[in-house]
């Protein structure tokens, strides 16, 4: 009991620790791991807002790109290039079906998710 008393002394004076070597290891308590209500409550208001930006975001790119190609068709039919609005037509024909999947998607989740 005398050798751990030394021991613990020479340490707090900044020696080396002698068992350093042995196979015998301290271990230290540091406590209980909890998380706290308040970690939750954030967590579920942060994933709230960031599902409500999502949406409006999507919901706005749609239709931003509905404005856009469709003024985009008038300003070449009153150009007469039937060929671009061809093109562009294509194009969003492809386009539409991404985007109004990623808004369904992101509605939804916004309209059904949990609430606190």
């Amino acid at each position: 009991m005398t050798d751990r008393k030394s021991d613990q002394a020479s340490l707090a004076a900044g020696q080396p620790d002698p068992t350093a070597g042995s196979d015998e290891v301290e271990v230290i308590e540091g406590g209980e791991i909890t998380i706290s209500p308040d970690h939750l409550q954030w967590k579920d208001r942060h994933e709230s807002e960031t599902a409500k930006v999502l949406a409006y975001v999507l919901v706005g790119t749609m239709i931003g790109s509905l404005v856009l190609h469709y003024a985009a068709v008038v300003v070449l039919m009153l150009y007469e290039k039937r060929d671009a609005v061809d093109v562009l037509t294509d194009v969003f024909d492809k386009w539409l079906p991404v985007i109004s999947s990623f808004v369904g998607g992101a509605v939804t989740y916004y309209l059904t998710r949990r609430k606190g």
